[in-house]
This record gives C-alpha cells, sequence and structure tokens, in this order.
C-alpha cells in the first residue's frame, strides 16, 4: 500500500537521528568498558595475586597459567590456608596488607555497570538490520516520488537538450555518465537531481549515516572479542556475559572488604577492653599489696594522715570542774592522819 509506506517513511524520517544516537550510545558504553578493563593496571594485579593464590593452594599440582572469570565467584566459597576464611577474604586481607591502592581497583572499571545491562546482538546489531530495512523501504518511497517528478518534467527535460547548441554538447562530452544503459550529460542530470524530493535527500543522507554506524558497531565488536581473547575467556561468551561476571566479583569484593574492615574493628575494641581491664587489675593488686604493706599510695604510713573523730582531746567546763572537785577529795584524804596527829 503507498500510502503506508509513506506513513512509514515518514515515521523513519522522524526517528531515525534517535534511534541511530541509541544505538551509537549503547555501543560507546561497550567498548568504553572493553577499554577500561583492559587498561586496568590495577585490575591486572589483583588477577595476578588471585592466580598466585591459587597456585599455592593447588601445591603439588600443576601450575595454572589463567583462569576464567566465571572462576572468580567461586572465590567466596572456597577455604583459604586455615580452612576457615574465604579465599577472597584472604584476598582482602592480603591486599590490604600489601597495597591498598587494589582495594579500589573497582573505580578503574566503573563503565562495566551500564555495559553489564546490554544485549548487544538486540540492541545494536539487530536494531542496526532493522534499521537498514526500514531504509531501504523509505528508498523505495524516495525513488517513486523521484520518478513522478522526473517523468512530469521529462519533457522539459528533452527540450533543454534540444535547445543546447554544438558547442554546448562538445562541452559536455568530458562529463558523460551512464545510467540503466542510457549516457546521459551532466547538464540535463543536474536538472533532474535538483528535482529530488526532501525524502529522497534524506534517504541519501540516512544511508550514509547508517553505513557509518554500522562500521563503528562492527569494530566495538571486534573490540569486543579481543578483550575475551585478552583474558582467555570463550570466544562465544556476550558482553551482557562477560561484564556481568565482572561487576559480580567486584560486589562480592567489596562485601568482603566490609566484613574484613568490621572484624577488624571488633578486634581492636576487644583489645582495648582486655587492656583496660589488665590495667584496672594491676592497679587493684597494687593498692591491695600498699594496704598489706600499711602504706599508702605514697609510700607512707597509712595511718598517718586520720583525722581524729569530732570533739577528740577537748575537755568542757563540766568535766573540769568534776575533775577539780575529784582533785580536792584527794587532797583532804591524803592530809587527814596528820591532824589526828597519828
Amino acid at each position: 500500500d503507498n500510502a503506508a509506506a509513506k506513513f512509514d517513511a515518514l515515521v523513519l524520517k522522524g526517528n531515525f537521528a534517535t534511534r541511530r544516537n541509541e544505538i551509537i550510545d549503547t555501543a560507546k558504553a561497550v567498548e568504553t568498558a572493553c577499554d577500561d578493563v583492559k587498561l586496568s593496571l590495577r585490575l591486572k594485579k589483583l588477577l595476578a595475586i588471585i592466580l598466585k593464590i591459587g597456585n599455592q593452594l593447588n601445591h603439588g599440582g600443576s601450575e595454572a597459567h589463567a583462569f576464567t572469570m566465571q572462576s572468580l565467584l567461586k572465590l567466596n566459597q572456597s577455604k583459604a590456608f586455615d580452612r576457615k576464611t574465604s579465599i577472597l577474604h584472604y584476598l582482602v586481607m592480603l591486599v590490604k596488607r600489601n597495597d591498598e591502592s587494589l582495594l579500589n581497583f573497582k573505580d578503574d572499571i566503573s563503565s562495566i555497570v551500564p555495559a553489564e545491562k546490554i544485549s548487544y546482538s538486540q540492541q545494536v546489531l539487530d536494531e542496526l538490520r532493522k534499521l537498514e530495512k526500514e531504509l531501504t523501504a523509505l528508498e523505495k518511497v524516495a525513488q517513486a516520488e523521484t520518478e513522478k517528478i522526473k517523468a512530469a518534467k521529462s519533457g522539459a527535460s528533452s527540450a533543454g537538450l534540444m535547445g543546447m547548441t554544438v558547442n554546448e554538447l562538445a562541452g559536455q562530452k568530458s562529463s558523460l555518465k551512464t545510467s540503466d544503459g542510457t549516457t546521459h550529460y551532466d547538464k540535463a542530470v543536474l536538472k533532474s537531481e535538483l528535482a529530488l524530493t526532501p525524502i529522497g535527500r534524506f534517504s541519501i543522507d540516512a544511508k550514509a549515516a547508517l553505513e557509518e554506524t554500522k562500521s563503528y558497531a562492527l569494530k566495538t565488536q571486534e573490540k569486543f572479542d579481543a578483550v575475551l581473547k585478552y583474558f582467555g575467556e570463550n570466544a562465544t561468551l556476550t558482553p551482557i556475559q562477560f561484564f556481568s561476571t565482572l561487576s559480580m566479583f567486584c560486589r562480592a569484593f567489596d562485601k568482603a572488604l566490609e566484613d574484613v574492615l568490621k572484624e577488624e574493628k571488633k578486634k581492636a575494641r576487644e583489645a582495648r577492653l582486655q587492656k583496660m581491664r589488665e590495667e584496672k587489675e594491676k592497679e587493684a593488686e597494687r593498692k591491695k599489696k600498699l594496704k598489706e604493706e600499711g602504706k599508702d599510695d605514697a609510700g607512707g604510713n597509712a595511718n598517718a594522715d586520720k583525722v581524729p573523730p569530732l570533739g577528740a582531746g577537748v575537755v568542757t567546763p563540766k568535766q573540769r570542774g568534776k575533775k577539780l572537785q575529784a582533785s580536792r577529795r584527794a587532797s583532804t584524804m591524803t592530809s587527814t592522819p596528820s591532824a589526828f596527829g597519828l
């Protein structure tokens, strides 16, 4: 149906730029992730440490020279040398002790987060094929429109050629163009090209833009394939599979780091409490020893500085009178034998 084809062509003309930009942005996200993963020095160092730990745990067996990204997810399940700590937690502790900068390796590859959600075959390659198919249909509409204009002006074009002088025709011979077995002079062809419809001009520009986008998308796919080869991965892996695995490892690594930091804080707190208990016990023991020796904290007599009870040593008037009377009676009794001449 010509009306439906025209409508579809107008719709494509309206949304072509947006859809093309979405394809480019999607491919760009994957390309950026490929570059970041391949160029991250900290990721390389961390993977080398993991490989070394794996070979040490596999002591006596054949030495491995590589491992798959999928095996990174098993580090949290396998146990390290003490058969208690997971290899992932041991890795975190080892890195924290020797090179803390590696703990932030994920900062180098943050671009994998958007890339892990991208289905490249559907969002890029399939969308490109769909656009190409729609553009082919649009080109047919543009050609039909152009043919109508050319047919309407064919009489004027013929008259224009017949109106040329011999010298003018001779001047055109160096610029002949053959189309569908018919030779045209450039002067006549330019007239027909100027009659192209807006939809026709759009089809030419859109086709060139689509070819450029296809080229970029294929180069990005080749770059991703190179990343798979670089890490020794299966060539059939898709970007969403590769980047989602790496992203899950980053999250597991962060969780292990959080666990290690919590455990370190717990041990540090327990160590402080233990030290406080020991110091308190030592102080109590010291005071007990001083008390047994009858000394105070300064080394003097423990009772030397004791304050007497309130009123101790103070003689009241009543007490003084009683003492005076008692003294007089004692004096009288002492002098009585002399008074009687005994």
